[in-house]
């Protein structure tokens, strides 16, 4: 749902319409193959690691060319991860991407990124699409959201837009691009909202993911194939580690014990359980881990730590004033979410839950930039809230301390020095059984200080017509994972069009 606003590959969201425009358009040096679950080439034929993986050359095919015939070379590579990227002006969601990396130029089809140290996560930039410098180049990056490209953008990816309106996008297949998918053109369509595409039925061949709330009524009376896409999500209840009595590690696991997760994930069905709040796509229990639902052990906790509760069944707790009087102080919580229909309902239930052991709870349902500034001030004493960790688990983002605060990600406030410290090793650990070690280290302190309660993880329906062939769903980083797949190996005897 939505229309186009800025399909430029520096610029656009994961999962909106730009970025599935933009995945269809741009390629970066590598991709993301979610049949194979790594980085693979895309317009680099291969690289080059030095030993102290500091230095990586990178090999451009001397077939790529941009939509409009000039080759793809070195210098679009500079162009976009080094000019742009790197300039103090640019203001987008990759700021952070090739910080403190020299980027130089070996020939016209060749190039080295120079690290500061090992980053083990360092190819993941590589996957942001390339813009053209014989286009941009002359441009003020800060400009660069404002220009007229934007909207007739010029790529090196696997197919060429041919027609863009707020209600449609036109693609015909890029031949200079090495595919083994049979697809030649593409329609996207685009919706303000599920309710007016459903009144389109007869022209729908395909649906990016179809609402929880549509699935009887609309699937019920299409022919449609639906298959199930699980990312790598997960909507949890954080705790506001530095508001009042959600400082104490024992309040949020008494609180923990309050929320009956089985009850969650059979009101949001079809949502998946979460076994393993790192491990994000594990498929079964952890085998040294209790159902972490149990009031009584819950109630049993508070009550040694001084709560007690009033005739009307509510916790209260006891403060010294300044005068040095003791008063008894209700606890009340404020639970904040956004306005989706999942987000809200679960709001709700986990109000419910925590109310009926004595916890009161005010849920407050925001929308658009009233949401963003509650989130962005940290004002709130729950956060009922979905995170993408992405492709790689890099848990940096989240969970470390410097994350804290308006410009980070880290919504429970959650400080601790040890998962500090092996979120920082992670980044310099090239070994898939040393990394899933620390991994594990990190997810067993998360369980024991509680910053949150994960809750489900999201399940999207991506609905096609029968004769569409080779979707493969399982792996995806992303909705827009299913265009690079189609790059790949779909294949339909009639044109393909795609619904939103």
């Amino acid at each position: 749902m939505g229309a186009p606003q800025l399909p430029n590959p520096v610029y656009c969201d994961a999962d909106s319409v730009d970025y599935d425009i933009c995945t269809l358009v741009f390629a970066g040096l590598t991709r993301f193959d979610p049949a194979q679950q790594r980085v693979v080439p895309d317009i680099a034929t291969d690289w080059w690691i030095s030993p102290d993986y500091t230095k990586y050359t990178f090999h451009l095919s001397p077939t790529a060319t941009w939509h409009d015939g000039e080759q793809v070379t070195a210098d679009d590579v500079i162009f976009t991860y080094e000019t742009i990227l790197q300039n103090p002006e640019y203001q987008g969601p990759f700021r952070g991407a090739f910080k403190n990396v020299k980027i130089k130029r070996v020939d016209d089809l060749a190039v080295t990124f120079e690290l500061e140290r090992p980053e083990a996560f360092f190819l993941r930039d590589t996957t942001i699409g390339l813009l053209p410098a014989h286009l941009l180049a002359a441009e003020p990056v800060s400009y660069l959201p404002n220009l007229a490209f934007n909207q007739k953008p010029v790529g090196c990816g696997p197919y060429k837009l041919t027609s863009l309106t707020p209600s449609e996008a036109k693609f015909v297949r890029h031949e200079s691009r090495a595919q083994t998918g049979f697809i030649d053109n593409i329609v996207l369509n685009f919706y303000p909202d599920f309710s007016t595409m459903s009144r389109q039925q007869a022209q729908i061949k395909n649906i990016k993911t179809v609402p929880n709330s549509a699935q009887g009524e609309f699937l019920g009376r299409t022919n449609f194939v639906v298959q199930e896409v699980e990312l790598p999500q997960y909507v949890a209840l954080f705790f506001n580690t530095e508001k009042g009595v959600l400082r104490h590690k024992g309040v949020r696991q008494s609180l923990r014990s309050f929320i009956n997760v089985k009850q969650i994930l059979a009101a949001v069905a079809p949502a998946h359980q979460i076994f393993d709040p790192i491990f994000i796509r594990a498929t079964k229990p952890l085998t040294d881990r209790a159902d972490f639902y149990d009031p009584q052990l819950g109630n049993k906790k508070l009550a040694e730590l001084g709560w007690h509760k009033t005739a009307e069944n509510y916790f209260v707790r006891e403060e010294i004033r300044e005068d040095d009087q003791k008063i008894q102080k209700p606890v009340v919580l404020r639970l904040l979410t956004f306005d989706r229909d999942d987000f809200w309902q679960v709001s709700v239930l986990v109000a419910d839950m925590l109310g009926r052991q004595g916890i009161r709870v005010e849920v407050d349902v925001r929308t658009g930039d009233d949401f963003l500034t509650a989130l962005t001030e940290r004002d709130y004493d729950l956060l009922l809230y979905g995170e993408t960790v992405g492709r790689d688990l890099d848990f940096y983002p989240f969970w470390h301390s410097s994350q804290c605060g308006a410009a980070g990600l880290n919504l429970a406030e959650y400080a601790n020095l040890e998962v500090d410290r092996l979120l920082m090793s992670l980044h310099e650990t090239f070994d898939g059984g040393k990394q899933s070690e620390q991994l594990t280290k990190v997810r067993d302190l998360l369980l024991e200080t509680v910053p949150a309660v994960w809750l489900y993880k999201p399940v999207y329906l991506f609905a096609h017509e029968p004769e569409l062939h080779g979707v493969e769903t399982t792996g995806y980083a992303s909705l827009a994972d299913r265009l690079r797949q189609l790059a790949q190996n779909w294949s339909l005897k009639t044109k393909l069009q795609f619904q939103w």
